[in-house]
């Protein structure tokens, strides 16, 4: 499984509207939690590409509702971080004559 999580920060004065955004229907993979004026989306899927998607479906979401609220992220505060689980490697195997 793979996760990818994206942070953002909000303005500092829309603490108040900032439920509403939590309120958002988000896939069942998604998960949006918040601290002060901080959010955080974590999405899990099997794949990184898969998980990349869905996270762009999601921001669009969250860009939306900006833009309703009219409401300004900081982009140079916003991250993205991928979490990916340890990789098997393929052992290979010897033959013997």
């Amino acid at each position: 499984m793979n996760t990818i999580s994206a942070y953002r920060q909000q303005s500092p004065n829309c603490n108040i509207l900032f439920n509403s955004l939590l309120n958002i229907h988000f896939t069942k993979i998604s998960k949006a939690v918040s601290f002060a004026d901080d959010l955080i989306l974590a999405i899990r899927n099997e794949t990184v590409r898969a998980a990349e998607n869905v996270l762009n479906i999601e921001m669009s979401k969250i860009t939306v509702w900006s833009g309703n609220n009219k409401i300004n992220f900081i982009e140079d505060k916003s991250r993205v971080m991928i979490i990916s689980g340890r990789k098997k490697r393929k052992t290979k195997k010897s033959k013997y004559i």
